[in-house]
C-alpha cells in the first residue's frame, strides 16, 4: 500500500486522475504554499509576474472604456485628495474673467486649469498659482515649471 511520504497516511491526493507525487492532500497544500513562497522571493520571478500583470492590465485599459473611465476617476479623485490649496469655483470663475476665458500663454479659448508650479514639484491649487489655458499648452507645459518653460507651446 501506497502511503504520504511526509506524514504515512494512506489517503494520497489525486487530481483528474494524475498523481500528485507521494502525498496526500494536506501534505500537497503545505509543500505548494512553501513552494510558492520561496518563488515569490525570487526577484526574477517577481519582475516577470509584475511585468504580466502590467500589460494585462495595459490591454484591459486599451480595450474596456468603463475600466479606463473608472481607472480615471480613480486618479482624479486621488489627486484632488492629496492636492494642496483653496482653489474655490468663484475665484476659478473670477479668474476666467480676469483672462476674458481666454488662454493665459496664446490667447486660445482656455480648457482647463494649468499650475504655474506644478503640484508635483511644490505648488498649491490655490488662485496665486493657477491660469487658464489650451489643452495644447497645458500638454505642452506639462509638469515643467513657467519659469522654465517659458511659453513655448
Amino acid at each position: 500500500m501506497r502511503v504520504c511520504k511526509h506524514c504515512n497516511s494512506p489517503n494520497l491526493y489525486e487530481s483528474r486522475g494524475k498523481s500528485r507525487g507521494l502525498l496526500c492532500h494536506e501534505c500537497f497544500n503545505r509543500v505548494d504554499r512553501e513552494r510558492r513562497a520561496e518563488r515569490r522571493k525570487d526577484p526574477e520571478y517577481r519582475r516577470a509576474a509584475l511585468e504580466k500583470e502590467r500589460a494585462r492590465s495595459r490591454a484591459r485599459y486599451a480595450e474596456d472604456p468603463e475600466y479606463r473611465a473608472r481607472k480615471l476617476k480613480a486618479t482624479q479623485k486621488r489627486r484632488l485628495f492629496y492636492q494642496r490649496g483653496d482653489l474655490t469655483e468663484v475665484q476659478w470663475e473670477a479668474l476666467i474673467s480676469l483672462y476674458g476665458g481666454l488662454c493665459a500663454y496664446c490667447c486660445q479659448p482656455a480648457e482647463v486649469i494649468d499650475h504655474i508650479v506644478p503640484m508635483n514639484h511644490g505648488g498649491t491649487h490655490s488662485v496665486d498659482n493657477v491660469v487658464p489655458a489650451c489643452s495644447p499648452c497645458n500638454l505642452a507645459k506639462g509638469d515643467t515649471p513657467l519659469i522654465i518653460w517659458g511659453g513655448q507651446g
